[in-house]
């Protein structure tokens, strides 16, 4: 299966948080451009790697992951992806999914309020 496959099939077999979460950004609903299912790509011990984010916000490089309860036993693993995100350059957040379904306004609060990164000032 293509990665692009791979990211297709996300897209169509997405989670109830992930839905409810994509219905409440997309098509600039916060005022900018969110991306669902995401690829990145990156080199890690010498070989090309790819992650999935489950949303992208390329204004505030700004990764935004939903944790299920799969995520309760890969911590180790969810740790090593954020910080190997974090040295690509962009920030991560995660969300819940109990946060997601329990208190939508404060996750969507949380994104709209995320700093984007400072534009440089040109000196004359």
């Amino acid at each position: 299966m293509s990665f692009k496959e791979i990211v297709r099939n996300l897209r169509k077999e997405q989670t109830s948080s992930e839905f409810i979460i994509w219905q409440a950004v997309r098509n600039n609903k916060l005022g900018f451009k969110v991306k669902r299912q995401h690829p990145i790509s990156f080199v890690y011990e010498k070989r090309r790697r790819l992650f999935v984010a489950d949303f992208y916000v390329p204004i505030k490089k700004l990764v935004i992951e939903i944790d299920g309860s799969i995520h309760l036993f890969q911590e180790d693993y969810d740790k090593l992806r954020s910080e190997l995100i974090v040295n690509l350059g962009y920030h991560v957040v995660r969300f819940t999914n109990g946060k997601v379904l329990d208190n939508l306004s404060s996750v969507l609060d949380e994104i709209i309020k995320f700093p984007s990164p400072s534009v440089r000032m040109e000196r004359g």
